[in-house]
């Protein structure tokens, strides 16, 4: 077991505009891997606020994105690796997401909230939670800003990425 790579949480989707459709269509988050070398994430959980385990076969490519979704079919067939986590959803107030890898290790964790100094514009009105920087703490609120598209930019580059 490890040292495992490291990979983030870049994207939360979890409070969909109601025009968009419903949270349960429409959430997802978004795992990025930064590495010159692609993953195999068999094994490799979400935690905490999620449970889901990736399957057999799943890789996330370097310098590559997966989405992991309420609702698989919404965002298939678009040209990256998207994985249903079967029951639950992304809490609208915020909650702790944590993943692991197969040993059960926290190799990335983040608190996202709908309060204080997070940006509000994600929670209901359209756009995605964004993640701007790699370093520092992935909880902290100016780690993340709103998306610039509505839905935000799943399985890509983030509209607002800095790092």
């Amino acid at each position: 077991s490890g040292p495992w790579p490291t990979l983030y949480f870049s994207e939360l989707h979890y409070n969909p505009a109601s025009v968009q459709g419903s949270d349960s269509e429409f959430e997802f988050l978004e795992l990025y891997n930064p590495d010159s070398s692609a993953v195999d994430l068999e094994g490799w959980s979400l935690s905490e606020g999620l449970s889901f385990t990736f399957p057999s076969g799943a890789v996330i490519d370097a310098g590559g994105f997966v989405v992991v979704t309420a609702h698989a079919v919404t965002y298939s067939g678009l040209g990256y690796p998207v994985y249903d986590w079967g029951s639950g959803g992304l809490h609208n107030s915020g909650e702790l997401l944590a993943l692991r890898a197969p040993d059960g290790q926290v190799v990335e964790s983040v608190t996202y909230s709908d309060s204080g100094d997070w940006d509000g514009a994600p929670d209901g009105l359209g756009p995605s939670l964004e993640r701007l920087f790699l370093s520092g703490d992935p909880s902290s609120p100016d780690q993340w800003s709103a998306s610039i598209n509505v839905g935000g930019t799943p399985g890509a580059i983030n509209s607002l990425w800095v790092d």
